[in-house]
């Protein structure tokens, strides 16, 4: 009943970037909705109208049973149509597979992170090497350019990767 996708669709899209535990809050009461959540893997399934709370004391059973959430270690950009995955260095952009450097992914894994503000050069040097220098400040230059050759349609007029003059670059997350 929500606009563009309905929760099932949302959950599923949830289940592909983490783990965490998802209670579903719906005004739909009939009990085959409630199971079929249930079944899904939702954790829980509360109706509209509820009492405030029976919602806290439902997260917070939740809580009690799930253990620490994993980090999110999937990054999906769907208005871009850009996945990454940091657990087998996967970059999926429009249904294709793109083939990156150690280093090319390091570097547009500290982008996707930080998506969508900017991140400093030194930020990238610090994250990609573990310190600051000019060689490489250089060094990302050179391999932002050959990322931008890899995933961009135009790499002269960049859509994806940009670059914020004199400050740092960020992943475009939204479509231009």
């Amino acid at each position: 009943m929500m606009p563009g996708m309905d929760g099932w669709q949302t959950y599923l899209g949830l289940r592909q970037m983490t783990n965490a535990p998802v209670i579903m809050v719906s005004a739909n009461g009939k009990k085959e909705n409630v199971v079929e959540s249930l079944q899904m893997g939702f954790d829980d399934y509360m109706i509209k109208p509820f009492f405030p709370p029976e919602l806290v004391a439902r997260v917070n059973a939740v809580m009690r049973r799930v253990s620490a959430p994993k980090p999110v270690r999937i990054r999906v950009f769907p208005e871009i149509q850009l996945t990454i995955d940091f657990d087998n260095k996967e970059v999926i952009l429009k249904n294709k597979p793109i083939q990156l450097t150690s280093r090319e992914f390091a570097v547009l894994g500290v982008l996707a992170t930080n998506a969508p503000g900017v991140v400093k050069y030194e930020d990238i040097s610090a994250a990609v090497w573990g310190d600051d220098t000019n060689q490489h400040r250089n060094r990302i230059k050179y391999l932002i350019y050959l990322l931008r050759q890899k995933i961009e349609d135009d790499p002269k007029n960049p859509e994806i990767v940009i670059n914020r003059e004199g400050f740092g670059y960020k992943l475009q997350t939204s479509s231009c």
